[in-house]
């Protein structure tokens, strides 16, 4: 699956899939439809369930402001799955008491609805019940919700506020994720659990609190587990400039620091074993990373979008680099990876277009598509491979194989290093006879036969008549 894909995929989802089409609007006034249980007035359309109606389907061109609390002398009890999704023409919604359950995406992508009253019977928030709701501004829980089920208002793009009730066990993943206007976070003491990416890609959060809270702690707008081993989330005012992460801390949570733009150095400690995903993603500030030996994963997308960063040098202990974990990096120069990394993953360091080498150690065993190498194309429809990229890797690894794979230009790493090696005890043994030589022949010399030598003096006193007399005088003169 190409990256763009995946970068988009949750969001495609449910802008795709929970908007359903128009139905015939029925003009006769309510009609039972006999043994079915089915009930139409034009507006909607119920079904008989257990003494009770359910609304299974609201006409999307529909304008009202609340939701009947009878119909053909039945209570109207329960909302069905996606019965309004995709009304576009609902701003005010109150849902009467008489509704006990909302099904999973009842009311997505209800785009113009800015104000919605819940009922105080209600005990739970179904997943993706009012996600996509991009107008609505404020929200406050019934008190006897127990559960905010996964991206319940995920894409709430205006939502500024959330009233939490006491009686709140369990924040599902994404629940709030990408409500870019909320601003506060003050969790009940009741909150028991916390998904992944609850409250991801939220870039305006200035304040959480967690008072009386067992499992949780805020500390200066940071939000801990209670025993400081995990970060769930940092206000965006929380880090500046340079931040050292606790060492407690083993699980940075997914989307933890996400758009904190003012953190411009970062200290992971080897407590830390696991950064999650989207961790630190957007952090438009941040110019330097110290990992600490440790760290074993970088999850998807981690440091995705930190357009500042100049360097990375992975840790020792780092195992595999997930996938996206440094997309679009703009600014990277140089990476450092490992012996020891095990799994480079799709698109892991995709649009690091100042990157321009690489060198992949021989213990990486997977790579991903689009790992490195690429950027978009002109028109931005596709990934391209750079003219401008080598690698550096070694002979049958699978850096080599995706090198070749994907026409980048690749050195043989191992190979040169035969080369270099080749001449270096080349160059040694040489060296090493030229000195046994020299050796050899002043030994050899210092060890002459006594003969030899004699012989060697009567010949120079041949050719000098004065030899001797010369070392008669030296001889008396060492005397003296």
């Amino acid at each position: 699956m190409k990256l763009s894909k995946i970068l988009s995929a949750a969001a495609a989802l449910l802008m795709s899939t929970t908007i359903l089409s128009s139905f015939s609007v029925i003009t006769s006034s309510a009609v039972s439809a006999g043994d079915t249980g089915e009930l139409t007035d034009g507006t909607f359309t119920f079904e008989l369930v257990d003494g009770g109606y359910t609304i299974t389907k609201c006409e999307s061109t529909a304008i009202l402001t609340e939701i009947p609390e009878m119909r053909n002398g039945y209570a109207v009890v329960g909302i069905s799955d996606e019965a309004f999704a995709g009304c576009t023409y609902i701003s005010e919604l109150t849902i009467p008491k008489s509704i006990k359950t909302i099904g999973s995406y009842a009311f997505a992508s209800c785009s113009s609805m800015k104000s919605l009253t819940l009922p105080s019977t209600l005990t739970e928030i179904a997943d993706g019940a009012f996600a996509g709701c991009a107008a609505l501004t404020s929200i406050e829980i019934p008190d006897r919700v127990e559960s905010i089920g996964m991206r319940a208002f995920y894409n709430c793009t205006s939502l500024e506020t959330v009233d939490f009730p006491e009686a709140l066990l369990t924040i599902d993943e994404y629940a709030f994720d990408s409500c870019y206007a909320l601003k506060e976070l003050n969790l009940p003491a009741s909150l028991e659990t916390i998904g992944s990416m609850a409250f991801g890609d939220c870039p305006v959060v200035e304040n959480i609190s967690a008072d009386g809270n067992q499992f949780f702690t805020a500390e200066d707008n940071i939000l801990f587990s209670s025993d400081k081993t995990n970060i769930y989330k940092a206000a965006v005012s929380a880090v500046s400039d340079s931040y050292y992460i606790p060492d407690t801390v083993s699980v940075i949570e997914d989307g933890a620091f996400s758009y904190c733009s003012n953190l411009t150095s970062l200290f992971i400690p080897s407590s830390v074993t696991q950064i999650g995903q989207y961790a630190f993603s957007f952090c438009t500030g941040l110019t330097n990373i110290d990992f600490s030996e440790g760290l074993s994963m970088l999850d998807p997308f981690a440091f995705a979008h930190c357009t500042a960063l100049t360097s990375i040098s992975l840790p020792t202990t780092a195992i595999t680099v997930g996938e996206g974990a440094f997309f679009d990096d703009t600014s990277i120069e140089k990476v450092i990876i490992p012996e020891g990394v095990q799994t480079i993953d799709t698109g892991a360091f995709l649009l690091c277009d100042s990157l321009s080498n690489i060198m992949v150690p021989n213990s990486v065993t997977s790579i991903g598509d689009y790992a490195f190498g690429f950027t978009v194309n002109d028109d931005a429809s596709d990934y391209t491979s750079r003219t401008d990229f080598s690698m550096s890797v070694y002979s049958g690894s699978a850096a080599a194989k995706f090198a070749k794979s994907n026409d980048l230009e690749y050195t043989v790493v191992d190979k040169s290093l035969k080369r270099t090696a080749f001449l270096i005890i080349a160059v040694g043994a040489i060296i090493v006879i030229i000195v046994f030589a020299i050796v050899l022949m002043r030994r050899g010399k210092k060890l002459a036969p006594a003969n030899v030598r004699k012989s060697e003096a009567e010949k120079k006193e041949e050719d000098d008549p004065n030899y001797n007399g010369i070392l008669s005088d030296e001889t008396e003169n060492n005397d003296k």
